[in-house]
């Protein structure tokens, strides 16, 4: 019995279809995956410092804003977070940038936290700060300080949790879900909504989500 061996030509067109369909196939597998990191870290995030509120109460401790005296204050964003989220947060590292903080998770992910001036003088004392979260730490720790937040915000990368006198919730505004889609429209826009889209969603990134 006669065995056939491949020749050359049999095996590199072989390996040319395998190409194609790797070519065609791939984008799309990097895609869902990295969707499903965002989606998975963004909800750990929002329930691990849901967790850390009911920590801080059990232990009769309110959130101290009165710690936020200054806007881009480093030391003072590290002090309040020392203060109201450490203890109950299991943290990689800490580091402090020009204007505020970075902070990374188990997970991977992390956070910048930054008081800005939220109304001017006269609430300084409030506890008014934007935290981005970011699925991949580095994103957070190399986050740009001289930009403004709209132009940080990608809906992939870096997402707003917005805080007012209380805990970090996705985005910064509540609405229709159409209003959630047209604050989170992709390159070129503010993307301040992305976070509370997703949430909305029941933590998932749908197929009409601008990614």
């Amino acid at each position: 019995m006669k065995k056939h061996a491949f020749t050359l030509a049999e095996v590199l067109i072989t390996l040319g279809i395998i190409g194609v369909v790797a070519a065609l196939t791939m984008p799309s597998l990097i895609g869902n995956y990295q969707k499903n990191v965002v989606t998975t870290r963004m909800k750990k995030f929002y329930s691990m410092i849901n967790q850390a509120a009911l920590m801080r109460t059990a232990h009769e401790q309110e959130l101290n804003k009165s710690m936020l005296t200054a806007a881009d204050n480093p030391n003072i964003m590290l002090d309040f977070f020392n203060t109201n989220y450490a203890p109950y947060i299991t943290t990689v590292k800490t580091k402090t940038k020009n204007k505020g903080l970075a902070v990374a998770f188990t997970d991977g992910s992390g956070v910048y936290m930054w008081k800005d001036y939220a109304g001017g003088a006269a609430y300084q004392s409030t506890a008014s700060t934007y935290t981005l979260f970011c699925p991949v730490y580095r994103d957070c720790e190399n986050i740009e300080e001289t930009k403004e937040i709209g132009y940080l915000l990608d809906g992939k990368k870096i997402f707003l949790f917005w805080t007012d006198g209380g805990l970090p919730v996705p985005g910064a505004w509540d609405g229709t879900r159409d209003g959630l889609k047209a604050e989170c429209g992709g390159k070129g826009k503010n993307n301040y909504a992305c976070a509370k889209l997703i949430a909305d969603d029941g933590w998932q990134i749908k197929d009409d989500y601008p990614w």
